[in-house]
């Protein structure tokens, strides 16, 4: 009985995993997520409440957009390797076989952003708020953190498959320098589980449940310098964390009409962490009908707070003892990425871009598999403005993008002993096994300007 109350509380205490938000892997919006996920890439949608909210403040009048993404993954596979042993479960000794790449549900997201300028005259010049949702298509969310211990993509489970909702303020204190400020809003689950557990033909079994979802936010800033053909922005995300506080009480009546052990346990996870980012972005025009921008993300994974679980046994009938914790040894990132745009006639856009991101994890040997590899990223899109084109009287254009991860190959050798430092077994994944496969992705959006 202990095994399989455990196995189901682990579960529930590691979903969703997701540790960072959907716009540092796709973007948000085709026009960014063709230019290589680019700050400036997306001036023209309503998503820059996402990318820099104080782009808002350029912006006259209202605008809206909505936008689908997809995206499907083709991880290499991986076989031979050591699956489980004695520490893990009731297996007397190491037990191989091959572990399922296949299980990443495809991508598929919806994107609502808006923003209104009250423009230069109201009473605090170019005052603009924004507003901007992401949620699955065909569901809220998808809770699976896939194996704690196997070899798992971490940013690829359920990081894709949750809601998303971020809310700005800006204005522009100087004609040719903006400001804004932004919220992430997200969330912490307390819970109470109360269960009675029994095998004799004379009583049932029986289980309560009850939990509390608080908000959490996280602010963000933006700042804008517009010189007309050459622009500077700086965007800076403070640390977000989700966590699940999950307290147990347990009664089982397994050994006799008489006997009820008990169960107490409080567990505590972290089970989404966006760490603080820093985006620095620069665009000129090159001529009239090209356009180019640079930036450079920093991200501190250096300060990454994994999904494992911290049990602390409260007066159980049996000793409980705590997880292994799977998180690796992480390093912070730098992400260059790149991006332009070229204007073919009046109404038609051709758009292109390009960004590598080094793996954050620094050492996979250890204990866990929380695997995530560098990545080369292309982009490539078009968009075309129906008003200059003559199909509409209102401002609104239509934009497509296409992109390909390649997830570089990299060969993992884990250490010897199992998790738990005995010798003569092997760790989950040993000898080695490799890392690596492609993204592909598209999407299309529409926006009004008003």
């Amino acid at each position: 009985m202990n095994k399989i109350f455990l196995v189901g509380l682990f579960s529930l205490l590691l979903s969703p995993l997701a540790n960072a938000n959907m716009g540092e892997i796709y973007g948000f919006g085709s026009k960014a997520s063709s230019t290589g996920n680019t700050m400036f890439g997306s001036t023209d949608e309503s998503y820059t409440t996402y990318y820099n909210p104080a782009i808002n403040s350029t912006k006259p009048g209202f605008h809206f957009s909505y936008g689908l993404s997809w995206a499907k993954y083709d991880f290499k596979g991986i076989s031979n390797v050591t699956v489980t042993n004695n520490a893990l479960s009731s297996d007397p000794g190491d037990v191989v076989g091959d572990i399922d790449t296949t299980s990443y549900l495809d991508h598929f997201n919806q994107g609502i952003g808006s923003t209104l300028n009250f423009g230069e005259d109201f009473f605090i010049r170019n005052l603009a708020v924004g507003l901007m949702a992401t949620l699955p298509v065909a569901r809220v969310a998808y809770l699976d953190t896939g194996e704690p211990f196997k070899p798992e993509y971490y940013n690829y489970r359920s990081k894709t498959q949750r809601p998303q909702v971020f809310a700005s303020l800006s204005f522009s204190p100087m004609k040719v320098f903006h400001v804004g400020a932004g919220l992430a809003f997200g969330s912490n689950l307390s819970g109470n589980v109360q269960m009675f557990a029994t095998g004799s033909a004379n009583s049932v079994s029986s289980q309560r449940f009850a939990s509390t979802i608080k908000p959490t936010v996280s602010p963000y800033f933006g700042l804008l310098l517009d010189l007309e053909a050459f622009k500077a922005g700086l965007t800076v995300r403070l640390p977000a964390k989700n966590k699940i506080d999950l307290d147990t009480t347990a009664r089982a009546r397994l050994l006799g009409p008489t006997n009820d052990l008990p169960l107490r346990l409080n567990s505590l996870s972290t089970v989404a962490y966006d760490p603080t980012e820093v985006d620095l972005a620069f665009t000129t025009n090159l001529t009239k009908k090209l356009w180019s921008t640079l930036e450079l993300s920093w991200f501190e994974y250096g300060s990454f707070e994994g999904p494992s679980v911290q049990v602390s046994d409260e007066g159980s009938a049996f000793l409980i003892r705590s997880s292994v914790p799977t998180t690796p040894p992480m390093r912070s990132i730098f992400v260059p990425k790149i991006g332009a745009e070229y204007k073919v006639g009046e109404a038609t856009a051709l758009r292109g871009g390009y960004l590598f991101r080094l793996s954050p994890v620094r050492d996979n040997s250890g204990v866990g598999n929380l695997v995530d590899p560098s990545k080369h990223v292309f982009t490539i899109g078009a968009g075309y403005d129906l008003n200059k084109a003559k199909w509409t009287t209102k401002n609104v254009t239509i934009d497509l993008y296409a992109q390909l991860h390649w997830l570089l190959s990299k060969t993992i050798t884990k250490t010897p002993g199992n998790e738990v430092g005995t010798a003569g077994q092997t760790k989950v994944g040993s000898p080695s096994y490799q890392i690596g496969g492609r993204i592909y992705g598209a999407g299309a959006s529409v926006t009004m300007a008003f």
